[in-house]
């Protein structure tokens, strides 16, 4: 019996694996400052919950759809082509806040459309991502560390880009929280780079997921 327990070893990270925490932890930061701020923008030109409305709603009937064109393409082509895909849209959505500027609330289907489609494709292969970089030893440590950042995007996010705006002006507080948010996206996408293709040839069986396991 041994007094003093022999030190584990250490579990081996691959450079794919520190990528995607670094994608998945700029990305929870960033969209923890677009949901609320990208709504309140949109509130104080004009004031209408419609307009709100009608950019949400737009949000949730293309994610799904995207979601499901991306399973059927991440078959065939490399994963990391797919989450790219998803970045470039998310990218494109705040370019086009930051152009559109005052005039964007008369644009809420288009922006709503566009931030849809990136987060279907985004999820859809950031979750596939997951399972082919972590391995049974390092999945507990990738969730682990990916959930605090998460939640430390949630604390800190929306108090810094509240911050920044209070010191501004109203319109230049939003176009720098939606720049930052905007380089944010495109360096995700640039480190994509990095990491090594992963293709595959199998078949998108999606009515697996509507069955009922038998016990």
């Amino acid at each position: 019996m041994q007094l003093f327990p022999s030190k584990k070893p250490s579990i081996p990270v691959s450079r794919d694996l520190k990528i995607l925490l670094i994608i998945g932890g700029l990305y929870a930061l960033s969209t923890f400052i677009s949901n609320t701020f990208v709504n309140v923008f949109l509130w104080k030109q004009s004031g209408d919950y419609m307009d709100i409305a009608t950019y949400n709603l737009f949000i949730y009937l293309l994610q799904p759809i995207s979601f499901f064109v991306a399973g059927k393409c991440v078959k065939h082509v490399d994963r990391t082509l797919i989450i790219r895909i998803g970045v470039i849209f998310l990218s494109i959505f705040y370019m086009v806040v930051l152009l559109l500027g005052e005039k964007a609330v008369n644009y809420t289907y288009m922006l709503g459309a566009i931030l849809g489609i990136g987060y279907g494709f985004y999820w859809l292969a950031y979750n596939v991502l997951t399972f082919e970089v972590t391995e049974p030893e390092t999945r507990d440590l990738f969730n682990g560390i990916l959930g605090s950042l998460q939640s430390f995007g949630g604390m800190v996010g929306p108090l810094l880009a509240g911050y920044i705006i209070t010191l501004m002006d109203n319109f230049k507080g939003y176009s720098t929280i939606f720049l930052f948010i905007f380089f944010s996206f495109l360096f995700s996408d640039c480190l994509f780079v990095l990491s090594k293709e992963k293709n595959s040839n199998r078949s998108f069986l999606y009515p697996r997921g509507f069955q009922r396991k038998e016990a």
